[in-house]
């Protein structure tokens, strides 16, 4: 089978946050659990001009995509920057969750996004990160898992203090196209991302 050309090319863009939470990824055979991680949607907005990546956004397919944070012992120093830099300032990973009093939004805040290929079973699909993750069977991390996260990540998520949510990025002037797909439940943002994680271990 030939490859199928993705949504978006290679490069780097500009993107704004329109959903958050934490999830689990159904277990491998052999496994206990699956693997955890932050789930970001995000708009994309425009790809930004690699010629003058302070200037206006270049034309791209409006849509949304979600970028997978993960938590484990080889990823979670880069997981805590990433958020740190978007704003997230708690101590606490309950703060992603909008039940949680004073719960941290990220809903509009702004960054740079990375997109890359991956190519699995004959498909190429676009796969996302933040610039400086998701896997199928995705299921809702309730608050007793979010707390054994808290036990063994805690103490890392305290020693970082947030930074200003710029990503080391100036916001574009002006947006290049409009948003026009409806904002994506964890379910179908991991039903996006199947293809590409399906089979693969975690990249860190």
């Amino acid at each position: 089978m030939a490859d199928q050309r993705p949504d978006y090319d290679q490069g780097r863009y500009w993107g704004r946050c329109i959903s958050q939470a934490i999830g689990e990824s159904k277990a491998k055979e052999g496994e206990s659990q699956g693997s955890r991680f932050v789930a970001l949607g995000f708009q994309v907005r425009g790809k930004v001009n690699a010629a003058d990546p302070e200037g206006h956004l270049l034309a791209c397919p409006a849509g949304e995509r979600t970028v997978f944070l993960y938590l484990t012992e080889k990823s979670i120093e880069r997981t805590i920057d990433e958020l740190r830099s978007l704003g997230f300032d708690k101590d606490s990973f309950k703060f992603l969750l909008p039940e949680t009093p004073g719960y941290v939004n990220l809903n509009g805040v702004e960054c740079a996004l990375q997109c890359r290929h991956e190519t699995y079973q004959g498909k190429t699909k676009d796969k996302w990160s933040i610039a400086g993750g998701g896997g199928p069977n995705i299921k809702a991390l309730d608050t007793a898992g979010v707390r054994q996260l808290d036990a063994l990540y805690g103490k890392a998520l305290k020693a970082k203090p947030a930074a200003k949510p710029t990503n080391g990025a100036k916001p574009p002037p002006e947006p290049a196209t409009p948003y026009s797909e409806p904002a994506k439940t964890l379910e179908q943002a991991t039903a996006e991302a199947a293809a590409i994680e399906q089979g693969d271990e975690i990249p860190f």
